[in-house]
């Protein structure tokens, strides 16, 4: 039987990478947990479908809780809406337009002008005078 040349193969916890994987860490800081090079790990085939099992593990777990608290809170819920449905904070109609003018007249009447928007201070200081 030949004997074998070169360093023997580590031992990765698998496990525990994936454990680390599901919680984002990245390969450098699972690297330093495991007391092994980021370089060695990188190379592992099986490492790299457990860690990549773990992120995604990760990912639909904290969907989970954020679409849980969406229930109970509501900006959660803004934020999946925006994220998720294209939900815009713009309103689609620009309400600017549709300001009145309110001119009040000194027996204290109040008059509306629809087809001006807003009043300037000399406007404002001229009307109450009138």
């Amino acid at each position: 039987m030949a004997k074998k040349i070169g360093r023997p193969k580590i031992e990765i916890d698998l496990k525990l990478a994936e454990q680390l994987a599901n919680i984002h860490c990245t390969i450098k800081e699972i690297g330093a947990v495991m007391n092994i090079p980021a370089t060695t790990l990188q190379e592992r085939e099986d490492f790299r479908l457990v860690y990549e099992k773990g992120l995604e593990n990760g990912k639909a777990s904290l969907r989970r809780t954020q679409f849980k608290l969406a229930q109970t809170h509501p900006n959660m819920a803004i934020f999946l809406g925006k994220n998720y449905l294209g939900q815009v904070d713009t309103p689609l109609i620009d309400q600017s337009s549709h300001l009145v003018k309110i001119i009040f007249h000194s027996d204290g009447k109040p008059e509306r002008d629809n087809n001006r928007h807003l009043l300037s201070a000399s406007e404002t200081t001229s009307l109450s005078t009138e």
